[in-house]
C-alpha cells in the first residue's frame, strides 16, 4: 500500500510537470562560446562554487547517510519516530525558505551562502549529545533551517555565476562532482563506522570536515556583483 501511494504520488508529479510553462529553448553554448565562458572572471567564479558545494557535501556525507542507522539502532527509535524525526527537517525547510529568500534579497546571495553553510557545518554538533527523541528533533530543525538556507542561497549564486546558455553545463557538472563527492564521502564514513564508537567519530570527523569547507568559502566564492540573468 505505501509502495503503490508512493507511485501514484510520482505519477501525479509527472502530469503537474507536463502542464507546466517551460520557456522557449535557445540552445546551449558549445565549443568556442563556452570555452570563452569558462576563461572570464563569471565562469571562474561558477565553477569554484562547484567545487566548493562539492567539498562541502563530502563533508557532508561523512555522517548523513548514518543518521537513519544511527536513530533506528542505536537509539531504538520506532518507525513512527523515525518518521517524525524525518518530517520535522522537511516542514522547517518548506517554512523557512520564504524567510531566507527575504535574506538574499537584502544581503545578497554570497553573504547568505556563507551563512548558510556555516549553520550546515554546525549541524552534526547536536547529534553528538543526542540520546533521545527531543534532541533529536532539535537537530532537525536546526538542520531544517540551515539547509533552507543553504539550497536557495547556493541555486540563487549558480543562477547569478552563469548565463541561460551555460547553466545546463554548470547545472550538470554540479550534479557530477556533488554525486562523487557524495560517493567518496560516504564510503569513508563506512569505513570509520568500524571503530570503536563509530557513530560518534562519524559526526565528529563530518562536522570537522563541514566547517573547514564552510570557513573557506568566504576566500573562495567571490562576489558576482550582479543580479540573476534569466536570459
Amino acid at each position: 500500500l505505501i509502495f503503490a501511494i508512493a507511485a501514484l504520488c510520482r505519477l501525479i508529479s509527472v502530469v503537474l510537470l507536463g502542464l507546466s510553462h517551460e520557456p522557449r529553448f535557445h540552445g546551449l553554448a558549445r565549443g568556442q562560446r563556452l570555452k570563452s565562458f569558462l576563461s572570464t572572471k563569471r565562469g571562474r567564479s561558477a565553477w569554484r562554487l562547484v567545487a566548493m558545494g562539492a567539498v562541502l557535501q563530502f563533508g557532508v556525507y561523512l555522517a548523513s547517510p548514518y543518521f537513519t542507522p544511527y536513530m533506528l539502532s542505536e537509539l531504538g527509535f520506532s518507525y513512527a519516530q523515525y518518521m517524525l524525526a524525518t518530517v520535522t527537517i522537511v516542514i522547517w525547510k518548506v517554512a523557512l525558505l520564504p524567510a531566507w529568500g527575504r535574506m538574499i534579497d537584502h544581503h545578497g546571495a554570497r553573504s547568505t551562502y556563507a551563512l548558510a553553510a556555516m549553520l550546515v557545518a554546525l549541524s552534526p554538533m547536536i547529534w553528538l549529545w543526542a540520546g533521545g527523541l527531543a534532541w533529536v528533533l532539535v537537530a532537525q530543525s536546526f538542520s531544517g533551517f540551515a539547509w533552507a538556507g543553504y539550497d536557495v542561497a547556493y541555486f540563487a549564486l549558480q543562477l547569478e555565476s552563469s548565463y541561460a546558455r551555460t547553466r545546463a553545463q554548470l547545472f550538470a557538472a554540479q550534479l557530477a562532482t556533488t554525486g562523487s563527492a557524495q560517493f567518496l564521502g560516504s564510503l569513508v564514513g563506512a569505513a570509520v563506522l568500524a571503530w570503536p564508537h563509530g557513530f560518534l567519530y562519524a559526526f565528529g570527523l563530518s562536522l570537522a570536515a563541514r566547517i573547514v569547507a564552510a570557513a573557506a568559502i568566504p576566500a573562495l566564492v567571490p562576489s558576482t556583483r550582479h543580479g540573476v540573468h534569466l536570459g
